[in-house]
């Protein structure tokens, strides 16, 4: 047991010990970004984005309509069967 106490605090004194150069001593030379890098050209994409959003509004539009529509066969169903729970869920 004294053996294995012994050969774990060498391997944690061993794994202490820094590897190779632990501070650089060498400066290294800043680069100036190129502006013209970063540039983006956003004018293509604003038609693109546009009629996304107005195809968008229309889905959601239309998918309203088509709710109210529903909604309207299921409240007639409700009022000519009262009976039928199976509307209850609908």
């Amino acid at each position: 047991l004294q053996e294995k106490v012994l050969v774990i605090t060498a391997l944690k004194h061993n794994l202490r010990k820094p590897k190779g150069k632990a501070v650089v001593d060498d400066a290294v030379p800043s680069h100036p970004i190129d502006l013209e890098l970063l540039k983006v050209d956003v004018a293509p994409l604003a038609p693109k984005l546009q009629n996304n959003r107005t195809v968008h509004s229309d889905y959601l539009r239309h998918t309203q309509e088509e709710n109210a529509t529903l909604r309207e066969i299921v409240e007639q169903g409700r009022s000519l069967n009262p009976f039928n729970t199976s509307l209850d869920y609908a």
